[in-house]
């Protein structure tokens, strides 16, 4: 347990999905600048090596919740206005 802002958080450790970590009231190190460093490096291939229980899993189920998010932004965007044929 910690404590911050006089709110009790749980330090879950072990947990690899996003969603479950952003919804809960779990305390999480706050990654989401890794999405920009990824996509703004200009590489074809990214190779994440890092040791076992550092949060690689959780890394990446963050970007497929964020690219969930933007193609249903998208998917929405493009059903929503008539078409003109």
């Amino acid at each position: 347990m910690a404590e911050f802002q006089n709110k009790t958080y749980t330090i879950n450790i072990g947990t690899d999905n996003f969603k479950e970590m952003a919804t809960g009231n779990d305390l999480f190190v706050d990654k989401t600048s890794f999405v920009s460093a990824l996509l703004g490096g200009g590489y074809k291939v990214t190779l994440i090596t890092r040791p076992r229980r550092w949060g690689k899993t959780l890394n990446m189920t963050m970007l497929q919740y964020f690219f969930g998010i933007l193609q249903s932004m998208v998917h929405n965007e493009l059903h929503s206005k008539p078409w003109k044929i």
